[in-house]
């Protein structure tokens, strides 16, 4: 069998692919596994495994180390000569996650980190000064330096979390040359107390990540003008100028119902199972669709009827020249979550370019909206869960009752028949 291509994010299929590769039986591969469950069905594997990822050029052969010694006890000091090796995927983070998590020591991530020329350096240096004692003047050093991730959003980090100065992360946004500057100069702004005037000067200069969504946020939340907004959304040549809209979004919680009246169904962890943590809050799991264009929170229906692509209301995303019609994005911020879900057309999965366009254009906005109103949203996952759960008890509160008069009355009707067959004898 042909040595299968390393992926970036390891999934059931792929896990079929390699586990058939390494010589085990991949017909005992269940839809819901992940590297834990790999680990205990196929311990055989391991060796086979950690050759096949020290070995890998595409994917992420880092992250996979990091998690053959968290699930499949490979070694630590295999995995670091791993991460040191990496020419693909993130390094800088598989080692940051080894000290956080292995005991690997911080000098060893300093290293790594430092020389990374992948992945998102700026990001773990962060991490590492944040969570791992590393000092706040090599942190903002790497972050300096660093030409892949995006170091203006760790520098942005580095305010609250590590004591940098906000001028010295504003030198940082205003050189970046990649990630989204202008979007951390709003945030700069609207959570650090940077001037408008300088997050409108690094907007309107902004070549990469989505000026034009940093600048409706500047309008819409710190003064700027919208005659300003509109003009460097009319200039903007990435990100996504054409569309800048609302959407509806809301975190996904668990659907309990009561089975057979005393037993949760379907309660996605919210109540003790067999071999299953609880949960200790909602999962950070988002699902949101766009509205239409025109869309007015007075006159809103509550449902498709406020939405692009449904009966030709206004607002309809187009990838060259075609509508995507009705739409959908999941997207899970858990630090392994699944990769953003698409549905568009009303139900249809993109194509690889549809895909690739709106990861680029249109994820930035929501996954800007979700942090703005983050705590609004788990609030309204709580509530409605809340209403959920004691509609459900009050139902089982009715059939409860009901079943206890159908008791009395059974109790009544069957002493009352043995009662008067003694009298008859």
């Amino acid at each position: 069998m042909k040595r299968p291509t390393c992926v970036e994010f390891f999934d059931v299929r792929f896990g079929r692919i390699l586990v058939k590769y390494l010589g085990g039986d991949s017909f005992l591969i269940e839809e819901d596994w992940c590297w834990k469950e790999f680990a205990e069905a196929f311990p055989h594997l391991r060796e086979k495994a950690e050759k096949y990822f020290e070995t890998a050029t595409t994917g992420d052969p880092a992250e996979a180390a990091f998690y053959m010694v968290s699930c499949s006890g490979s070694s630590r000091e295999w995995a670091e000569g791993v991460i040191e090796k990496a020419k693909t995927g993130d390094s800088a983070s598989a080692a940051f996650s080894m000290v956080d998590d292995y005991g690997s020591s911080r000098e060893w991530a300093e290293g790594v980190i430092k020389q990374a020329e992948i992945g998102d350096p700026a990001g773990a240096a962060y991490n590492m000064c944040r969570f791992c004692g590393s000092s706040r003047e090599w942190a903002e050093g790497v972050i300096e330096r660093a030409e892949t991730g995006c170091p203006a959003s760790a520098a942005y980090n580095m305010i609250g979390r590590c004591g940098s100065s906000r001028e010295w992360a504003e030198g940082v946004i205003e050189k970046a040359k990649i990630g989204d500057p202008a979007y951390m100069a709003y945030c700069l702004v609207r959570h650090s107390g940077s001037s408008r005037e300088w997050a409108e000067g690094v907007i309107k200069q902004a070549e990469i990540g989505d000026p034009a969504g940093a600048a409706y946020y500047m309008c819409r939340f710190c003064g700027s003008s919208r005659m300003w907004a509109e003009g460097v959304i009319e200039r903007a040549k990435t990100g996504d100028p054409a569309y800048v809209a609302y959407w509806r979004v809301a975190q996904i919680r668990p659907c309990p119902t009561l089975y057979n009246i005393f037993q949760w169904d379907s309660a996605d962890d919210v109540f003790p199972a067999y071999g299953r943590e609880q949960l200790e809050q909602l999962r950070p799991i988002y699902h949101a669709v766009p509205l239409r264009s025109d869309y007015s929170a007075e006159d809103a229906h509550g449902n498709r009827a406020d939405c692009v692509g449904y009966d030709d209301n206004p607002g309809e995303i187009v990838f060259r020249g075609t509508g995507l019609g009705e739409m959908s994005v999941e997207i899970d911020q858990r630090p392994r979550g699944h990769i953003p879900i698409w549905r568009v057309r009303n139900g249809s999965m993109p194509r690889p370019s549809e895909i690739e366009f709106l990861e680029a254009a249109v994820l930035p906005g929501v996954i800007n909206t979700i942090g703005i109103w983050r705590a609004r949203l788990y609030e309204n996952a709580m509530r409605n869960l809340s209403k959920q759960m004691w509609g459900w008890l009050d139902r089982a509160g009715v059939e409860l009752e009901a079943r206890k008069a159908e008791y009395s009355e059974a109790i009544q009707r069957l002493r009352e028949g043995f009662q008067k067959e003694l009298k008859n004898e």
